[in-house]
């Protein structure tokens, strides 16, 4: 996953990413407060633990979000406390990593180099 890939699609709060879609808007957001060794570091946390809950062809079914999104939400909750990401929308935000995760068709192991440069 190269890029803002895991920033939401939307975002009340941060700054915007410098890229855009097809209809010229901001396509992503960024906490201002979150370095990019912090952003890595969250990117690649969340994507160890999609392995441990993805399989090849999981985006296709509702059933592994309940418990991909507990997993997520734990992880940033335990690992990552200090970020504020979860001080607003706690469930939006991790609703936004799983839908991100499903639209990119994410697949175990092989996310394991995070890019979060700004492009």
């Amino acid at each position: 996953m190269a890029g803002s890939a895991l920033a939401p699609s939307s975002c009340h709060r941060g700054t915007p990413d410098q890229s855009t879609n097809p209809a010229g808007t901001a396509r992503g957001c960024r906490n201002a407060a979150i370095t990019n060794v912090l952003a890595t570091e969250i990117a690649a946390a969340t994507l160890a633990e999609a392995d441990k809950h993805c399989f090849p062809g999981w985006w296709g079914t509702d059933a592994l979000d309940p418990d991909l999104s507990r997993s997520l939400l734990f992880m940033v909750a335990n690992q990552f406390p200090s970020a504020g990401l979860l001080a607003d929308d706690a469930m939006g935000f991790i609703g936004g990593l799983v839908q991100v995760l499903k639209r990119r068709h994410y697949k175990p192991g092989v996310g394991t180099h995070v890019d979060v440069s700004n492009d």
